[in-house]
């Protein structure tokens, strides 16, 4: 699979199909997940990927306020995917199982996977999992868009050092899951969580400064000098990807290691002119080229962005959503999660999250616009704005000749549409409002 920019696009890659086909694989997508007693979630709390009606979001976008549960729901379905993943992966059959205090028989429940104490796969788990309720079973729950894959449930107590678990699901999610510990699995993992805020931790790894980490930039330079068909096709993807960023095209990318024993370095060369390493870059341009080598490297089914909007302005933040809607489409991911304070990665609906007074969260899943804001939006677009979405202030990015229409080109930072008409607050006037000197982001020569 190769990914490729095209002539008038945003970012169009297309596929190179192998010779060979693997059989399809059933998309681990998250149609609705169901989470109790785990962090900040006390009572069954359900979380909507879809409408109900149509297919599960194929990015799903979480807004709230800072911990209001956003993080904490990313941590429950890594926590359900990856410890499902691992139990599965001991030898343990459905049949019957005993206690191992009592030596009671138990009778498997239907749809029982496994059944035993998590201790033997080594997996410990503190009270940071848990939350109030020491006392009462976790538990989370996954339904699959596909339905060939149907549940998924983890059903344990909040401590589990020594404390029996249950996993229930279909032959065929174990399957699935399976696949991830053998290499004969398409990806690595299940999920991979990437915290915009703490890239340097994304592979277990650390840099100085803003620097691309050393297991990034190790496994980017093997990608570059493997010989295997996949993952060299991973570093032209990644080459594809950073050409739809206009200050990376027409330059030459490459990494290599200058220095024996010495870190990979990324340089991006205009040819007859310059030669920057990526600490040279500007700080957004730099949040790209991590983002997309970050999502194209952790060859996860799943990929949870969490404040991927750091650095980066408005323009560069579609871009990203476009990267990852590609991904989606081609097969690359079968689902993102980005978890934001912005719209610009919103899609029809968003999932909100907020504290109740109790300290417990809650969940909704709220379209993105009223009736009043859809016009607004379809009035926008009719008029060939740029922006897709409006936000709900009603402000857009007018297009360039309506900002030479309404003497705008020297500034004007706010725009809006009143009772039919573009209307505009230019930047000196923002700032007199705001009581500034000078607004922040002004665009005036």
């Amino acid at each position: 699979m190769r990914l490729a920019a095209a002539p008038g696009s945003v970012y169009a890659p297309h596929v190179t199909e192998p010779n060979v086909s693997p059989p399809e694989r059933p998309s681990l997508r998250i149609a609705e997940l169901t989470i109790e007693n785990f962090r900040t979630f006390l009572e069954p709390t359900v979380i909507p990927f879809s409408g109900g009606t149509g297919a599960a979001d194929a990015i799903a976008t979480f807004h709230g306020d800072n911990a209001s549960g956003k993080s904490n729901a990313i941590a429950a379905l890594d926590f359900l995917l990856r410890t499902a993943g691992d139990l599965l992966a001991i030898d343990s059959p459905t049949g019957l199982h005993r206690r191992p205090t009592t030596g009671e028989v138990l009778n498997p429940e239907p749809g029982l996977l496994w059944h035993g104490e998590a201790a033997r796969a080594g997996i410990k788990v503190t009270r940071h999992h848990g939350p109030h309720d020491a006392g009462k079973l976790m538990e989370i729950i996954a339904r699959f868009d596909d339905a060939r894959l149907g549940t998924l449930q983890l059903r344990a107590p909040p401590l589990l050092v020594y404390d029996e678990v249950q996993i229930f699901g279909t032959p065929e999610v174990r399957r699935r899951l399976l696949e991830f510990r053998t290499p004969l699995g398409s990806k690595r993992r299940p999920i991979a969580i990437l915290n915009a805020s703490r890239r340097a931790l994304w592979f277990d790894d650390k840099a100085p400064g803003d620097a691309i980490q050393p297991a990034l930039a190790e496994a980017l330079l093997a990608t570059r000098l493997s010989r295997e068909p996949e993952q060299r096709a991973r570093w032209r993807d990644f080459l594809a990807a950073l050409a739809i960023v206009p200050a990376f095209a027409g330059k030459d990318i490459s990494i290599d290691r200058p220095h024996k024993n010495g870190l990979p370095e990324l340089t991006f060369e205009e040819r007859g002119k310059s030669v920057l390493g990526l600490e040279e870059l500007s700080s957004g341009e730099r949040q790209l080229v991590i983002l997309f080598a970050g999502v194209l490297l952790a060859e996860a089914s799943i990929v949870a962005v969490e404040e991927p909007e750091l650095s980066l302005d408005a323009k560069s933040q579609l871009l990203f959503r476009d990267f990852l809607a590609r991904l989606v489409e081609l097969g690359r991911i079968d689902q993102a999660i980005i978890e934001s304070h912005i719209a610009a990665f919103d899609g029809p609906q968003v999932i909100r999250f907020h504290r109740a007074p109790g300290g417990a969260t809650r969940v909704s899943r709220d379209p993105n616009e009223t009736a009043e804001q859809a016009a607004l939006s379809q009035a926008a677009r009719a008029q060939d704005a740029q922006r897709q979405w409006v936000t709900r202030d009603g402000y857009t990015e007018l297009p360039e000749p309506m900002r030479k229409d309404l003497g705008l080109m020297q500034g004007g930072g706010l725009w809006f549409l009143k009772r039919g008409r573009w209307e505009a607050w230019p930047d000196r006037d923002v700032a007199d409002f705001l009581g500034e000197d000078e607004p922040a982001g002004s665009d005036r020569g």
